[in-house]
């Protein structure tokens, strides 16, 4: 008998949920419609949200069960620490990302994975004057590589280092060919980012 004809109701309970434990998000969206078995063991794992996911500072201390989001998170995150330990349960393809509350330049960039396209941090994004040339250096890959609208509030010293930057992208940084343009401006207190690929 080989491992591949082994049932799942063969192996104890306590390996076959750790098994789905350990599964990313997306192997186990394809997991749960195997069969009834898996159907069974996937449903305490990710919710699936297709449209709009709206998480506020009460609900994201109270979170148990991961989502997988497929096109916008909402969030209000009450302080850093409860941001910690809440990103984990965030996953998905979603393109579209509004933060607010309390909450890191660090956990801002960890929620902004690849397929987002619009970014929406308000609130308080903290970030320290010696974080700066670390958070636009991720920044510029981001720029460098695909489309996106970006919009938070940072002091003007943050604005120009940023700035420069981005009028140097080019030059610093391993620009994609697709790369058509990036613009970067603050009327009043948020800066505005938007890069264009073809």
């Amino acid at each position: 008998m080989s491992s591949l004809e082994i049932s799942l109701n063969d192996l104890p309970y306590s390996i076959t949920r750790r098994l789905v434990d350990l599964m990313s998000v997306e192997t186990l969206l394809k997991f749960q419609y195997v069969n009834t078995e898996t159907a069974f063991l996937s449903k305490r794992r990710p919710v699936t949200v297709k449209r709009k996911l709206c998480v506020t500072k009460d609900e994201l201390l109270s979170l148990r069960t991961p989502f997988y989001v497929q096109h916008s998170v909402w969030i209000k995150i009450g302080s850093i620490v409860e941001g910690n330990r809440a990103l984990p349960y965030f996953h998905g393809t979603y393109t579209f990302l509004h933060l607010s509350g309390v909450y890191s330049w660090r956990q801002a960039m960890r929620l902004c994975h690849p397929k987002v396209e619009d970014c929406h941090w308000y609130g308080i994004l903290e970030l320290n004057e010696q974080d700066y040339d670390e958070f636009i250096r991720q920044l510029c890959h981001i720029f460098a590589t695909r489309t996106i609208s970006i919009y938070f509030g940072q002091s003007p010293c943050f604005f120009g280092k940023l700035k420069s930057a981005v009028e140097n992208l080019k030059r610093d940084f391993k620009v994609a060919d697709s790369f058509k343009e990036c613009d970067v401006f603050q009327p009043r207190d948020l800066i505005y980012i938007t890069c264009r690929h073809l």
